[in-house]
């Protein structure tokens, strides 16, 4: 892999394209086509479909580390090492069955729909702040979130409907957190590896008393 990309620095290739042809990535495209969803090994591969019906391969990869492996922080800053030195983590072909893509997609979707209510929103001046709309910032720690809140609670992860039966109550749970951190930037919250421990604190019920670091 290494010898490819060093051999085209006149033309860089990106990782993803270069993994594009790996079994895990074409069985994923074939198990999805046939029940209506067009998986793009390639940015932008089905551009003429429904957007709706599109599922990104980064984008995918993102989920994952944040909901079935629940490293948000990582989802939301290291997307460029998913098709590099996470790869075999990420896309481990005994998880990744077209059900349990739709299931992590469609509990996806219904957090990045209300992220761009909110984007909305936010041109159209409804909000005052920034940090009041935290889940602009927020998508991957509420699908880590879900996830802890699934399992705990005796659910199957990749069943979306219990998934999000957790959903306000999770949302309602980050709010506080980001609420109790005033002072700190949502855009700094999110990136911070430290917040997924005290979000998995706050996911068990266990109060805190400290707050995130200043420095």
């Amino acid at each position: 892999m290494r010898v490819a990309e060093a051999t085209n620095s006149q033309t860089p290739i990106r990782s993803r394209d270069i993994r594009s042809n790996d079994k895990v990535q074409v069985q994923l495209e074939n198990a999805l086509r046939p029940i209506g969803y067009f998986y793009e090994r390639k940015n932008d591969q089905h551009i003429g479909e429904a957007t709706d019906k599109r599922i990104d391969a980064v984008k995918l990869g993102q989920v994952i580390l944040a909901y079935v492996l629940r490293e948000p922080d990582r989802a939301k800053t290291a997307s460029n090492k998913i098709f590099g030195e996470y790869y075999e983590w990420v896309f481990n072909e005994h998880v990744l069955s077209a059900e349990n893509v739709l299931a992590i997609w469609r509990i996806y979707k219904t957090v990045e729909d209300d992220r761009q209510r909110m984007i909305k929103q936010m041109s159209g001046g409804l909000r005052k702040r920034y940090d009041e709309a935290w889940i602009i910032e927020g998508v991957f720690h509420i699908l880590y979130m879900l996830s802890l809140k699934t399992e705990a609670s005796g659910g199957d992860i990749f069943d979306a409907q219990q998934a999000l039966s957790h959903y306000e109550d999770v949302k309602n749970e980050i709010d506080k957190f980001v609420d109790s951190q005033r002072g700190t930037a949502a855009y700094r919250i999110f990136r911070s590896a430290y917040t997924k421990g005290l979000l998995a604190k706050v996911a068990a019920g266990q109060q805190l008393n400290f707050e995130f670091p200043r420095s």
